[in-house]
């Protein structure tokens, strides 16, 4: 999960692809689609997944700043391993988003004010 992270937040979309299971993988050009600034990972709870393991889940919270919103996405992914190679296959999950104002705290952490900060980027 945290690889599939990293490679959202670098935009490697090869990476994504091909880690993708073929039954559900999107379209190359929707993986990335949109201008997302991803701020933060929390791994809440792991099932399985271990080497010997066929299928995994993994429970997290990521949050993302896209446009003036901040996202926080709470997703159930399931994992299966083929030929020890994990591919994501899919997921359930809960979204809310909250309204950005310019003049507030970013909400990365910086302490700079939203518009000096990730808004700007």
């Amino acid at each position: 999960m945290r690889s599939r992270y990293s490679a959202f937040c670098k935009k490697e979309l090869s990476y994504l692809f091909n880690s993708w299971h073929p039954a559900n993988r999107p379209a190359a050009e929707e993986i990335l689609a949109g201008k997302v600034h991803y701020i933060s990972l929390q791994i809440i709870d792991t099932e399985k997944g271990l080497a010997e393991d066929e299928t995994g889940e993994v429970t997290f919270i990521v949050r993302y700043i896209e446009k003036d919103q901040l996202f926080t996405m709470k997703e159930k992914s399931s994992f299966v391993n083929q030929q020890g190679k994990w591919l994501y296959l899919d997921g359930e999950n809960q979204l809310s988003r909250e309204n950005l104002k310019k003049n507030s705290l970013c909400p990365c952490g910086s302490g700079k004010k939203f518009k000096r900060c990730c808004h700007a980027s």
